[in-house]
Order: C-alpha cells, then structure tokens, then sequence
C-alpha cells in the first residue's frame, strides 16, 4: 500500500519488469508523468543517468494529447500499457496512483487507457525544468523543490536554476496558467528544443 515519506512524497512498491520489486514514487518531468525510483541511494546504484526513471508513464496522443481535468481537478492522461509497462497499469491502480476510467483510444497496434492521476501535486517526484539538470526530487529531498509561483507548473531545485530557466520558461508560463499545455508541447516541439516523443506506432511495433 502507498506510503508518505517526512517531505509528502508518496510512495509505493511496483514489480518491474523481470520481477523485481522496487519503492517507487509518481514523477512528473514537465508535463510528463514518469515512474522513478524513491530513494537517492538507489537511483545512483541502477540507473546510469543517476535520475531514477524507471518508464514512461504517460503519452502524448497527437488527436488528444492532454485528456483535460476530472470535476476535482484532478489530471487524466494516455497511459503506455505495453512493452515494459505490460502489468504495470494494475499494480499502479491496486496502488491508488492511477484510476483507469474505462475510455480508451486506437493508436498504431495497441489501444491505450485513461486513467486519472490520483496524487496530489505535493505527493509527487518534481524534476527540476532547467534543461540538463535531470534531478528529480527524492524521498530524502529537504526542503522540496521551488515551483513557479505563477503556473504552478514548473519546479526547480534551487534559484539559481529558477532564475536561469525564466528566459525561456515566460513564454510558456502563460499558456501553462491557462491550462493550454497542447499550446506549450507544440511550442516545444516546433522549435525543437527537445527531442519529441516517440511515436506510439514506433514504440508498439519495437515491443
């Protein structure tokens, strides 16, 4: 069952692929969700980028990228349900992480699912938005990671990353205070500054 830490980050066990249980928390990078690894210890030992991402939770479907709000306020996404996250889905809603709705959409080979995000944004692994920082908030993480006061859509792990990201962070700032985030991943991917998401058809055929 899920479990708080000091600092409110939520966490749960998950059985990754091959069978091995590791404590996980929620993580959002941007306007990603992902799932990573709870501990600092542990994201050092097993991943080799030392940010502890296990798998991509969420995919950006070009027909609807972002599914909207639940009346609560809550967000819904398209949850990548095959490959490495085959099973994933189940152990995530037993874990009251995700509440699938029952809608699905065709994309490529696979139908991917809606699920609501259940925790709340302080129960949450922010990863910082200063391109190249990577660093994920942990359980260990004291105090937690600043966020744009104005979008609430955007942390940081220190000021001086806040303030080196302002440059390219007000232009998004506005659409994300509006709640357009189509409006901002479009941006993103127009001017290229990172790369953009795999095809879904690519992904499922390589599965």
């Amino acid at each position: 069952m899920p479990d708080h830490a000091e600092n409110g980050i939520r966490t749960f066990p998950v059985i990754i692929q091959g069978g091995d249980t590791r404590l996980a928390a929620l993580g959002r990078a941007g306007d990603e969700f992902v799932l990573v690894l709870a501990q600092d210890a542990a994201r050092k030992e097993e991943t080799d980028s030392g940010n502890g991402i296990l798998t991509s939770l969420s995919v950006l479907v070009s027909e609807d990228p972002f599914p909207g709000l639940t009346m609560d306020g809550r967000q819904m996404i398209w949850v990548k349900n095959y490959s490495e996250n085959a099973g994933l889905l189940e152990q995530l809603e037993q874990a009251r992480v995700l509440r699938p709705t029952g809608s699905t959409i065709p994309q490529g080979l696979v139908r991917l699912p809606m699920a609501v995000v259940v925790p709340d944004e302080s129960e949450m692994a922010h990863r910082c938005a200063l391109d190249g920082c990577e660093r994920f908030e942990s359980v260990e993480t004291a105090p937690r990671f600043k966020r744009c006061s104005l979008c609430k859509r955007r942390y940081y792990c220190s000021t001086e990353h806040q303030h080196a990201h302002w440059a390219r962070h007000k232009k998004d700032c506005k659409d994300l205070t509006a709640g357009r985030y189509t409006q901002v991943e479009q941006r993103r991917r127009a001017q290229d500054e990172l790369p953009a998401p795999a095809r879904v058809e690519e992904l499922a055929e390589g599965s």
